[in-house]
């Protein structure tokens, strides 16, 4: 895990936000997910916090981020970010309570 992620990953669990998996390297981000999320039949809730603004299946799920290699002042995951992820989440449970 690249340092980057670690850190991420670690600020993520640390506010209580539950990870259940990672994507692998290889196919397109999208297809990658897609892949994993058939396999996992019991994920029904989930936001994507991605840099790859190029997913068209999956796109009511993403949270676009910042591209790293791109000279941003404000990179990584930002208040903005949470709250449209909030929103996603929150979408997808009100749905279910209907």
């Amino acid at each position: 895990m690249s340092p980057i992620l670690e850190e991420l990953t670690t600020s993520l669990i640390n506010e209580g936000i539950e990870i259940v998996g990672f994507t692998p390297n290889g196919k397109t981000r999208e297809c990658e997910i897609i892949d994993y999320l058939s396999k996992h039949p019991e994920i029904e809730n989930y936001v994507i916090l991605e840099d790859d603004y190029f997913m068209k299946k999956l796109s009511d799920h993403l949270v676009k981020l910042p591209c790293q290699s791109i000279g941003i002042e404000q990179q990584g995951l930002q208040d903005e970010h949470v709250d449209k992820a909030i929103k996603i989440l929150d979408k997808v449970y009100k749905k279910e309570k209907t």
